[in-house]
């Protein structure tokens, strides 16, 4: 953005993502199915270095799109997904306005918001790395 000297940037990074895990608990053997398109739509502050390199912070609104996700209880039972939106925040470091290397922190969120019993509490720890094709 053409705002004090393009600090600041408007960013949005849609993301799909895949989860799938097995386990038994309880006796009950559990199978657990997650897709969904993540759309981070934000803003990032940049902070200009030497050697055309630069540190930036950034805040986003999290929305979520789950598709076909489902938690299997033995076949006897399911759980559908349905997710709600969060918030992610993240550091990182950009060369050349190319490379880029970020750590981001999602909050929670409750991927089994539509059951009155049940209750997650589903965040994400990542290590990004990007290449800036624009």
């Amino acid at each position: 953005m053409p705002y004090n000297n393009n600090k600041w940037a408007i960013i949005i990074e849609p993301t799909f993502q895949y989860f799938k895990s097995e386990t038994e608990l309880f006796g009950r053997n559990i199978i657990v199915h997650y897709k969904s398109i993540e759309l981070p739509i934000g803003i990032r502050y940049y902070v200009f270095l030497k050697n055309n390199s630069k540190i930036f912070i950034n805040a986003s609104l999290i929305l979520d799109f789950s598709n076909h996700s489902t938690i299997d209880f033995d076949s006897r039972s399911n759980l559908t997904i349905k997710s709600n939106n969060n918030f992610g925040f993240g550091i990182g470091y950009k060369k050349n306005n190319k490379y880029s290397l970020e750590f981001r922190y999602q909050t929670g969120r409750d991927i089994l918001k539509n059951y009155l019993y049940w209750r997650s509490d589903y965040n994400t720890l990542s290590l990004i790395f990007g290449y800036t094709i624009f």
